[in-house]
């Protein structure tokens, strides 16, 4: 859980704190690095660098995902700061259409004053309800939608992968933000083998001070038609290439 805590150990200073249901969510700016974030309860759920699109987190893990099709129609479930749709719409521009859906109107007003914004349009929603109704609507789904340190039970269910699965077309990517850890690891086992019954699962490794990992699920796709596309579609640099080079350790993976 490194890269949750991380934001805690600079020098910083609170732009802004309030109270959902009991549950306290602040926006810091620190100083040392550039950084600003927006915390959950002290656990960081977005962060942005000055002058640099990416995060050198797990954030930067989503990206490859979209450049798998040419102009993908991409869900983000849960909004946090902002930070992947941000990315998103910096990086692939016009090109990518994106929709995010928050439950908590209060994360979407600290997004509205203090982060960078993008094109995606933001509703204030259930995701698991949100998703029930659309068939077909998204190539992509990315599911980053915690409660502290867990993902809600509802997404977890299959329910919501078989709702997610429809959602997207005959070829599509659902693409979730798991936090790892050893007294998790059945659960994570058990989540993908649900999973499985609808896609093909790979889990593709983030940074080594981070426990997070990115669940690729994909419908109608094969592990090389994906990986060609977006070595295909990405821009080689310094930072694409660690990104490229951790799907390639999982595509090289049975």
């Amino acid at each position: 859980m490194l890269r949750k805590f991380a934001g805690l150990f600079s020098r910083s200073r609170m732009l802004s704190s309030v109270n959902s249901g009991g549950d306290t969510i602040s926006v810091v700016e620190s100083g040392d690095y550039g950084t600003k974030e927006l915390r959950y309860n002290g656990i960081v759920y977005s962060r942005f660098r000055k002058g640099n699109v990416y995060t050198g987190s797990y954030w930067d893990y989503f990206l490859p995902v979209a450049y798998a099709f040419d102009s993908p129609r991409i869900l983000v479930i849960g909004l946090g700061g902002g930070t992947v749709q941000y990315q998103i719409g910096k990086l692939l521009g016009k090109s990518a259409e994106v929709s995010t859906v928050e439950i908590d109107q209060k994360v979407i007003d600290l997004w509205r004053r203090f982060f960078p914004k993008s094109s995606s349009r933001v509703f204030n929603a259930d995701g698991a309800e949100f998703i029930k109704h659309r068939t077909s609507e998204y190539d992509i789904v990315i599911l980053d939608a915690y409660k502290n340190l867990e993902i809600p039970a509802v997404f977890m269910e299959s329910g919501f992968i078989s709702d997610a699965y429809r959602s997207l077309p005959q070829k599509g990517v659902l693409a979730v933000n798991f936090a790892q850890s050893v007294v998790r690891a059945r659960e994570m086992e058990d989540y993908i083998a649900r999973l499985r019954s609808f896609f093909t699962v790979g889990v593709v490794r983030t940074s080594r001070t981070s426990d997070n990992v990115i669940l690729v699920c994909l419908r109608g796709i094969s592990k090389s038609e994906f990986m060609g596309s977006i070595s295909r579609n990405m821009v080689r640099t310094k930072d694409t290439r660690r990104l490229l080079d951790a799907y390639r350790a999982w595509a090289g993976r049975d």
